[in-house]
């Protein structure tokens, strides 16, 4: 897939956590207004909508794949689940890791998170809006290719994100623990 001018789609979704995640939003509509042919469909949660998307607020995990596998760019927050929904529909995601010193979390395990995982080449993480910008404009323009080898199933995908997650501190703990067991393939 190429991206031309107004057959550009973006996919952007902030995840289901309850913590408000505007400055995502606020990204996505000055990218829209700058760009308006842009075709923009956004999973919000419980953060208000982005004027000029097509917005749902959860969005069934069938069709949420589905537009996954034919965006010319997917923007996530810095979860697990959705960047590996990404990498299972053949696409590597930006990752927005929310700020808890913006109130968009508890802590800062998705900063750790995202960049640990960019770190492994399996998502690039942007923390300022120029950034953001600048990766939109160049998958627009047809200089940057966001789309990989989708899995054939999730597992070797899950078994490459754990092993990216073994080294963290939090790994360690018994949320993570368990977590990775239950990702691990099974022999």
């Amino acid at each position: 897939m190429s991206a031309q001018s107004s057959d550009f789609r973006l996919v952007v979704s902030v995840g289901t956590d309850h913590h408000q995640f505007d400055r995502l939003i606020d990204w996505t509509e000055v990218w829209l207004a700058e760009n308006p042919d842009t075709t923009v469909l956004v999973q919000h949660g419980t953060t208000r909508p982005a004027r000029g998307a097509t917005n749902f607020e959860l969005l069934p995990h069938a069709d949420l794949l589905a537009a996954l596998q034919e965006a010319d760019a997917v923007v996530l927050q810095g979860g697990p689940g959705g960047i590996m929904d990404a990498r299972s529909q053949g696409i590597k995601p930006i990752v927005v890791p929310r700020d808890p010193a913006m109130a968009e979390h508890v802590d800062g395990h998705q900063q750790d998170f995202a960049r640990h995982v960019g770190a492994q080449d399996l998502a690039v993480v942007v923390e300022d809006q120029g950034a953001f910008n600048a990766l939109l404009a160049e998958t627009r323009d047809g200089s940057r290719d966001w789309h990989i080898d989708r899995d054939t199933g999730l597992r070797p995908g899950v078994a490459q994100l754990a092993a990216a997650l073994t080294p963290l501190p939090a790994a360690r703990s018994g949320k993570w623990r368990r977590l990775l067991a239950i990702w691990r393939p099974t022999k």
